[in-house]
């Protein structure tokens, strides 16, 4: 899904030939608003009077009462109230009285750039669309940042994009697109205080994960998933069972034979019988060191170097696989370590605020990463 943000003013309108789109949706007053390519079954488009409000991605709602709900919002900031609620994962943006309000996801799954083109700034869903509107180049600085570990730059380098003039959206902002065509961020969420034991936190996030999986199973489609044996990919294809999927997953045997990936997952299939399951074995060509990037491919990473480049060969053989079985989604674990597990860089600041317990956790990582002390 790629696409453009345009704000409701005149000098927007010039931009909107320069736009790649097979579809558009217009803000009340008949000035394009939002061009793009997407699937129809995922954009919802809301109506209150002059007011329009549009998610673009997978949820579920109620549109009569977020029409209603709608109407009676005396600012871009009362949207808070409807976006907060909603399950799954989706941008969002509404358009009123000549204003226009942009968002993307939390977890930055889903994200928001803005670049100024025609005298006024525009959003967009990545750096591609953008491309289309400005003649950004790579900054070759932030660039190098990104080459500097396996894993990419290390936070904040990592959310500076590679093309100057291409400004991400801060992390639980929304953007605002006033008729004027300038735009300023504005802050709709925050670390909310620690209030919930474990137990009840862990009921809440079983909850928000059975409703975003809710929101993509319907009875005419199937859908895939990975089934690595590891415990997000693994949780995620029990949620799908559970919700009444049509389900097919995959698993890739490791080429270590000390991991114990593969039992795991063959326990959990036992579990999923309705389910279709595949195994493709480590010795497969797919599974060997491919970047994958060509001559043929100059225009494949437009947003700079991808963490998973290394596995696209494996990425584009099972997108082959799971389509051949009919499957239009793909369910993965991404993201499930990055969420629930400490990153490396926690160990500088654990071992200064308790000594005794941090060095033990950075002994953990020394070890594992085979790193001096001094190092």
């Amino acid at each position: 899904m790629d696409f453009v943000v345009l704000p409701d003013c005149p000098d927007a309108v010039a931009l909107a030939a320069r736009v790649r789109a097979t579809h558009r949706i217009d803000h009340a007053s008949g000035r394009p608003w939002i061009m793009g390519d997407w699937s129809e079954d995922e954009v919802t488009v809301i109506d209150a009077g002059p007011r329009r409000m549009v998610l673009l991605g997978h949820t579920r709602l109620d549109e009569s009462a977020a029409a209603g709900a709608l109407g009676r919002m005396r600012s871009l900031h009362d949207v808070d109230a409807v976006a907060s609620k909603l399950p799954g994962l989706f941008h969002l943006t509404v358009s009123m009285d000549g204003s226009t309000r942009v968002q993307g996801s939390v977890a930055g799954v889903r994200q928001i750039f803005t670049a100024v083109a025609n005298r006024v700034t525009v959003a967009g869903s990545g750096i591609r669309p953008l491309l289309w509107l400005t003649d950004a180049g790579l900054d070759e600085t932030v660039l190098a940042t990104r080459l500097l570990a396996p894993g990419g730059a290390p936070w904040p380098l990592a959310l500076r994009p590679v093309r100057r003039g291409i400004d991400p959206l801060g992390t639980g902002h929304w953007v605002e697109l006033d008729a004027n065509g300038r735009s300023r961020q504005i802050r709709w969420w925050k670390l909310p205080e620690e209030s919930l034991s474990l137990e009840q936190g862990a009921a809440a996030v079983r909850s928000a994960l059975s409703d975003a999986v809710a929101t993509r199973v319907r009875p005419d489609r199937t859908i895939s998933a990975d089934l690595s044996g590891g415990l997000d990919s693994t949780s995620l294809c029990f949620l799908a069972d559970a919700a009444g999927a049509d389900l097919v997953t995959y698993h890739v045997m490791p080429l270590d034979s000390a991991n114990e990936d593969t039992a795991w997952a063959r326990k959990a299939a036992a579990m999923l019988p309705k389910a279709r399951h595949h195994m493709l074995s480590s010795d497969r060509e797919e599974n060997l060191f491919n970047v994958g990037y060509t001559a043929a491919h100059a225009d494949a990473a437009p947003e700079g170097p991808s963490t998973w480049a290394a596995g696209l060969a494996h990425i584009q053989d099972l997108a082959k696989r799971a389509t051949a079985e009919g499957s239009s989604l793909h369910l993965t674990g991404f993201g499930g370590d990055e969420l629930f597990g400490r990153m490396p860089a926690c160990a500088w600041s654990l071992a200064r605020a308790n000594p005794v317990s941090g060095l033990k956790l950075v002994n953990r990582y020394r070890l594992a990463n085979r790193w001096s002390w001094s190092a």
